[in-house]
């Protein structure tokens, strides 16, 4: 059930929060990671910080919130230090766009994917990537998401589906088909390791439970396209963002 929705008018590419400090990223299409701080209930703007030369397609905080990662459409992945204000490390080792970026926390590593089809692995220790997966979708790769305990990332294509892979032996475990058109973004909810969202360009948010085929759906959640969804801390609250420019929110 859809209870509040948001119109906005600009253009917000990505967005990642971090609990500890109250602080919320967004990245825009001029490459640049705007930080808010979170008062209460309003967020109030602190800084911006130009960190790509294309538009930026998704952000992701590391486990101590000090410092995050950012995917942009100039084929690059970058690592940022809040507190040391400076750029710690710059991956470019897709051939396109990243499209995605996620920290697997516990394990203090990052993986990206992209328009090339590949997910890379990378260990913020390392200049360069530390493995590569180019077999687990023929399509672009939307979104990639690790579950809490970094065992598990789920993926969101371009082929329609998702699939569920195992980090520790780099395996796909199961695929997941309702989805009529390309899935945009995809993610789990915090307090169930097995269970998770995903939208995308047929309109549709499906909730799904890992080792399940069934799958609730629900159809012509917005009247276009929706780009990405997000639940709150509690896993009781849905947000999607569509390209009707709208956000709902979903209990």
């Amino acid at each position: 059930m859809v209870f509040s929705t948001l119109i906005s008018t600009s253009t917000v590419e990505g967005t990642s929060q971090e609990n500890k400090s109250s602080i919320m990223l967004t990245g825009d299409n001029n490459g640049s990671v705007i930080l808010f701080n979170n008062n209460l209930s309003e967020f109030n703007y602190k800084t911006k910080i130009h960190l790509h030369n294309q538009s930026i397609t998704d952000l992701s905080f590391s486990i101590n919130g000090n410092v995050f990662a950012s995917a942009s459409e100039d084929k690059s992945v970058k690592v940022y230090d809040l507190e040391k204000e400076k750029e710690l490390l710059c991956y470019s080792e897709h051939n396109s766009d990243v499209k995605s970026v996620d920290w697997a926390k516990p394990r203090s590593l990052l993986v990206s994917s992209g328009k090339d089809k590949k997910i890379r692995f990378f260990d913020p220790r390392e200049k360069k990537s530390i493995a590569t997966l180019s077999n687990v979708h023929f399509d672009i790769i939307n979104k990639v998401r690790f579950n809490s305990n970094s065992n598990w990332f789920i993926t969101a294509s371009k082929e329609h589906n998702l699939k569920l892979v195992d980090f520790r032996m780099l395996r796909v475990l199961q695929k997941f088909d309702s989805h009529s058109l390309g899935v945009n973004s995809v993610v789990w909810n915090p307090l169930n390791n097995l269970a998770f969202c995903s939208v995308g360009e047929d309109k549709k948010i499906i909730f799904w439970h890992v080792g399940s085929e069934e799958c609730h759906c629900i159809d012509n959640g917005h009247e276009k396209e929706i780009f990405d969804v997000c639940y709150n801390n509690f896993g009781n609250v849905l947000a999607t963002g569509s390209k009707d420019s709208t956000i709902k929110f979903w209990n």
